[in-house]
């Protein structure tokens, strides 16, 4: 199994934290909750979301996607069953 299955829970947390996002975005227009606080507090929060995906994105890019996690044939032991 490689890596990359990692990353499938990676983006299934990604569309979520993107639609949350989006729809808090959609409630602070639609409502007219634009306040200078509320502006700096969106403002704050993009930034850091941008700085976490790029952290994330840069340590992710060092990494051999293809590589295996685990495989039963490389471990060198055998279990056998009698009865």
């Amino acid at each position: 199994m490689p890596f990359a299955i990692l990353l499938i829970p990676y983006a299934v947390f990604l569309v979520f934290f993107i639609i949350v996002t989006l729809s808090a975005l959609y409630h602070l227009i639609r409502f007219k909750f634009i306040t200078p606080i509320t502006i700096a507090g969106t403002i704050v929060f993009l930034i850091l979301t941008i700085v976490i995906l790029a952290i994330s994105g840069s340590a992710m890019s060092g990494i051999d996607w293809n590589a295996k996690i685990f495989s039963a044939s490389d471990s060198g032991s055998k279990i056998e069953f009698s009865i």
